[in-house]
């Protein structure tokens, strides 16, 4: 009698730092289990998992400026990635090889950017003791840039041999100029051809189909604990109707819906500077404003706010109508139904609206006065992290993105 193969094992790698590496890991335990439905898949954070206290303070800090608005320390943070990695490389290649030695993967999908050395390092050990080579596939949550420099020097330095036992996968490149695809990986990631692999981005399958058709309703999942948005549809005079975890809006007639994302810790004050310019610029036009506020516990700072800005202005044609954290199809229909979209230029959230979008992408860039100071533009050229000033240039070119401060604010066509 013939040995019943045992379910296959997978190891996904991800980050809390932010949610976009969370969403990409979501995204890959999807198609593992769409093609091995009884497959194992064993999800770990390295930097909280394998560093401890260090690591959830890190990843906290992270979080914390992202809502907060602190670019200069979310560049400290970015500054400090290398010497992190260097000083902790033991400690990683420890718990790399213990996961692997544990678990024996059939493949490792790593959607993070941190411990690549060590992890190769542990997948050499494994092949050197056991004679099977794991693959390991590195996903690349943000556009493949000119600028993608958090993903692509920590690659750049791995040696031939340790490059043997990574592939890349991602999209096409943005290449300059004259520059062809195989002068991008080969000069700018030191990575031949072979280790590249172009599928499908590493974003939820519902934000895969193109071509969603528009219904008459916006309709929003409404979670428990986010029932202050009700009172002020009423004070609006916005129709609505209510089930056990949705809201339905009716589809303005002749008006435009415009949503603002600003991402899973989306920072209080520059949705109140957004709100501001469309009160003062467009308070009589026909508008739905869609504010996707992310936590429950923002909602302290930006209600009362709305409150005070609907009672100034009482029958403005402009109506604020506060988002909470959407599912996936309910979040991939709201990005197909909007005229514009108000985002930052995060790997995750860039990826779903070039695939989700057909309106205009405006991309929301730091114009604060420390940003105007030589070191934060140095740190931060354009007011903006590395990472997303790369997926800025992706979204220019592709679909024709422009870049938008409440601050420097220049007329929108809207």
């Amino acid at each position: 009698m013939k040995k019943k193969r045992a379910a296959p094992t997978f190891v996904i790698l991800t980050l809390h730092a932010g949610s976009g590496h969370l969403q990409a890991a979501a995204a890959y335990r999807q198609k593992i289990l769409e093609t091995f439905p009884s497959a194992t898949i064993v999800e770990c954070d390295p930097l909280k998992e394998w560093l401890g206290w260090i690591g959830n303070g890190f990843t906290q800090s992270w979080n914390s400026a992202q809502r907060c608005a602190k670019p200069l320390w979310l560049a400290i943070c970015v500054l400090c990635r290398p010497v992190l990695e260097r000083v902790t490389l033991p400690f990683f290649f420890v718990h790399a090889a213990f996961l692997i030695y544990r678990h024996r993967p059939e493949a490792i999908y790593d959607t993070q950017i941190l411990a690549t050395r060590s992890i190769i390092w542990a997948l050499k050990l494994f092949h050197t003791t056991h004679g099977r080579k794991i693959a390991y596939y590195k996903i690349l949550t943000d556009f493949p840039t000119p600028v993608s420099t958090h993903f692509l020097s920590p690659i750049r330095s791995l040696s031939k041999g340790q490059k043997n036992y990574l592939t890349l996968i991602t999209t096409k490149p943005f290449t300059v100029l004259s520059e062809t695809e195989q002068d991008f990986w080969e000069k700018r990631w030191k990575l031949p051809l072979s280790h590249i692999s172009y599928l499908e981005l590493p974003i939820r399958s519902v934000f895969q189909k193109q071509g969603i058709p528009v219904q008459d309703r916006i309709s929003l999942e409404m979670p428990p604990g986010h029932e202050e948005t009700l009172p002020i549809l009423k004070k609006q005079h916005i129709p609505f109707t209510l089930s056990e975890r949705e809201i339905i809006i009716p589809a303005p007639q002749g008006a435009k819906i415009i949503t603002l994302t600003l991402g899973t810790h989306a920072n209080v004050p520059i949705l109140k500077g957004y709100i501001d310019l469309f009160i003062k610029h467009y308070l009589d036009k026909p508008l739905y404003l869609l504010l996707l506020y992310g936590h429950a516990k923002n909602c302290r700072y930006l209600f009362p706010f709305l409150h005070d800005t609907i009672d100034k202005s009482p029958g403005a044609s402009i109506k604020l109508i506060p988002v909470p954290f959407q599912n996936a199809a309910s979040l991939s229909l709201l990005y197909a139904q909007s005229h514009a979209i108000i985002t930052r230029a995060s790997g995750i959230t860039s990826m779903e609206l070039f695939m989700q979008t057909s309106g205009n992408i405006w991309i929301h860039f730091d114009e604060s006065p420390i940003m105007k100071t030589s070191l934060m533009r140095r740190l931060l050229p354009k007011g903006m992290p590395v990472w997303e000033r790369g997926n800025a240039l992706y979204l220019r070119k592709h679909k024709k993105a422009r870049m938008l401060s409440f601050r420097l604010f220049s007329h929108l066509n809207i």
